[in-house]
């Protein structure tokens, strides 16, 4: 576990007392952090075919 995600649990633990809400706010930050790094990643993947790179040069 990352220090951040460390963080959020440990704030989330604090802030929410019921479990529902905390289950629905630990669905929500891994949703977006997963989703977000989805979308990262593509973008990034975009980014170096757009500047020449052919795949073997990417995945090398």
């Amino acid at each position: 576990m990352s220090v951040f995600n460390l963080f959020v649990v440990s704030l989330m633990w604090s802030v929410f007392t019921d479990s529902y809400q905390r289950d629905q706010a630990k669905r929500f930050l891994d949703t977006a952090v997963v989703r977000g790094g989805d979308v990262m990643s593509a973008q990034l993947f975009g980014l170096l075919r757009f500047s020449g790179l052919s795949l073997t040069a990417i995945a090398a």
